[in-house]
């Protein structure tokens, strides 16, 4: 099926680097391309993730560089997530691009073609925008673990069966002294960073795409509903009302074959955002109380938690979009001109409004949509754990616990036995006489 210029230019960007690591979606592909999804997916979690979980067992005791190992091993640990589900789901997206690729096809006034290519124009900035972070991550990840090996600096008692000196810390049961067997498994892991970072990254804006498509195809109903009641005669009102119909079936068909495919892996992502926010914080928190704090690490650090933390907003936000537009729809009804129709017809307008209270949404696992307020509300506890995961350095305590909220907050955390108890009790009820002394907390 021959591209147009418009779908081009809305998924042109996606689909370049989707394809790049063969990932991209398509009907009737070939035997190796259509299976290739799989063997990176597999290559991925044999070769990286499960030496990254194997050295997490040996790490056990050493806070600071579990830390930063499960910080770098959550994001990865998705990317297989997100790789398996564009590998089984991918008959459903090829589905949603063929009718993107009919829709694009369709004749628009001018006004209808702008409200969708607005969409178009947006979802393709993202794009670009989650491309250029995702590169620079791995650009700045290579240069920090070439230069500045994180992990390998911060363990203090490192396991004899630990290898340190790859580009991760891992645990293999082979040599890697000898040359041939440490050049092999190091592209390997370099590669295999790539592959899992670009998926992160790649992934949401792929989705984002297809959200933002789907609210441009909203928003074109909308058009069609507030014009229903122009004309009064019945043909006219007849052949609008079973487009808009038929139409809204589509779109909400498409919205849940989006919601089937991502929910899954939208839950774990939410939790290992609040996860990476608070092992990054501990590990910086810790750098710099013991005055170990390198300029590449908190630069990289602070770069990777961002990146995550804005991918998550660009869901957050197509999911929020989603909604609202589709709640938009019933509003539309009720400001066309239905009091021009007779009764018996302006009654049928009421089962579209029926319909578009249901709104279509994102959500995270089935438990939770995806919204503007999901977002703050993660955000806001995850500033409080990562303060709350610095509490045990003494000399800091008072600084971190100034904000009388923010001790409250974190009391919830310790019991919720005594709410009215302040933190300076709960330190002497753990023993921690000398610190509760020294703080002057009430």
């Amino acid at each position: 099926m021959q591209e147009n210029p418009e779908f081009h230019y809305e998924c042109g960007v996606n689909k370049f680097i989707l394809a790049l690591i063969g990932v991209w979606p398509e009907s009737n592909q070939k035997f190796i391309k259509k299976h290739r999804t799989l063997v990176d997916a597999i290559v991925l979690l044999i070769t990286l993730w499960v030496p990254r979980a194997a050295a997490f067992v040996l790490l056990w005791g050493e806070i600071d560089a579990l830390a930063q190992a499960g910080a770098t091993n959550v994001p990865i640990t998705l990317s297989v997530v997100k790789m398996l589900i564009l590998y089984q789901r991918k008959n459903d997206f090829a589905k949603i691009l063929d009718g993107m690729k009919e829709d694009w096809k369709k004749p628009m006034a001018n006004e209808e073609y702008e409200v969708v290519m607005n969409m178009a124009r947006l979802g393709r900035r993202i794009t670009i925008l989650s491309t250029f972070l995702t590169t620079n991550v791995i650009l700045l990840g290579a240069i920090v673990q070439l230069f500045y090996n994180i992990e390998t600096t911060i363990v203090e008692n490192p396991d004899p069966r630990l290898t340190l000196n790859l580009f991760w810390v891992v645990y293999l049961p082979y040599d890697t002294s000898k040359i041939s067997n440490f050049v092999i498994t190091w592209v390997v892991h370099f590669y295999t960073s790539i592959i899992s970072a670009v998926v992160y990254g790649s992934f949401d804006g792929f989705i984002v795409v297809l959200v933002f498509h789907l609210c441009g195809q909203l928003d074109l109903l909308k058009i069609w509903a507030l014009k229903i009641a122009d004309k009064t005669d019945l043909k006219s009102f007849k052949s609008k009302l079973k487009i808009i119909v038929k139409r809204h079936e589509q779109l909400n068909d498409v919205a849940d074959i989006l919601e089937d495919s991502c929910n899954f892996v939208f839950l774990p992502q939410l939790m290992s955002c609040v996860l990476t926010f608070c092992f990054q914080g501990f590990s910086i928190a810790t750098k710099m109380f013991t005055g170990k704090l390198n300029p590449l690490q908190i630069t990289f650090t602070i770069f990777h938690t961002t990146v995550m933390v804005l991918h998550l907003f660009f869901c957050c936000w197509a999911g929020e979009l989603l909604s609202s537009k589709s709640e938009n729809l019933g509003y539309a009804v009720y400001q066309s001109k239905w009091y021009n129709l007779p009764p018996i017809r302006a009654r049928l307008l009421i089962m579209i409004i029926q319909k578009s209270s249901k709104p279509f949404l994102l959500t995270a696992g089935k438990y939770m949509p995806l919204t503007y307020n999901l977002f703050l509300a993660l955000c806001e506890n995850a500033f409080v754990l990562k303060n709350f995961s610095g509490y045990p350095q003494a000399q800091h305590v008072q600084s971190i616990l100034i904000d009388r909220d923010l001790e409250n907050r974190v009391y919830w955390f310790i019991c919720k036995k005594h709410p009215r108890c302040s933190l300076a009790e709960i330190l002497r009820q753990n023993k921690l006489r000398k610190l509760a002394s020294k703080s002057t907390l009430p």
